[in-house]
């Protein structure tokens, strides 16, 4: 049974490939087709917690934290999300949720709502070698409240005049 979901899996991957490539070109004239997403899952460990995603071609990911509430958010290339309407809806060790789009022409956003603080580490991207299929994997570890207000203010893209100045 697991062997033929993998083949499943895999069909429906090629196909959505296909199909999305043929569209987007016509649309975007010379751009490449946007990747698809056709999973994303959570795993959790004593170590933390990490969120993958199945992907039809490799795309640059960049994440940072923001507090108030807690929260990671994955900025990445275009990507045409192909989930299951229930996707990130459960939680899953440091991850309560998370939710996903396109965020401005040319780019998507993954914003993951944390249980506490947690840092995100080294994203990273695999090529599985059945299908072609990219595996990127987002690791977030559990952090205390000074390291995560630390990171949290690192990641601040708000202007510095914004901020305030102590005495």
């Amino acid at each position: 049974m697991l062997r033929s979901a993998r083949l499943i899996r895999s069909a429906i991957l090629t196909a959505a490939v296909a199909l999305v490539a043929m569209p987007a070109c016509a649309q975007n004239g010379d751009r490449a087709p946007p990747a698809v997403a056709i999973a994303a899952d959570l795993a959790a460990s004593p170590a933390g917690t990490k969120l993958t995603l199945t992907l039809s071609k490799p795309v640059d990911a960049r994440a940072f934290v923001m507090e108030r509430p807690d929260r990671a958010v994955i900025d990445l290339a275009e990507v045409n999300f192909q989930l299951a309407p229930e996707t990130g809806r459960r939680r899953e060790g440091l991850v309560q949720s998370f939710r996903y789009g396109l965020f401005a022409p040319g780019r998507s956003r993954i914003v993951v709502d944390l249980a506490g603080p947690a840092t995100v580490g080294r994203i990273e991207t695999a090529t599985r070698p059945r299908d072609g299929a990219v595996i990127l994997t987002v690791p977030f570890q559990r952090a205390d409240r000074e390291s995560f207000r630390k990171a949290a203010t690192a990641g601040d893209l708000a202007p510095a005049a914004g901020k305030a100045v102590a005495p």
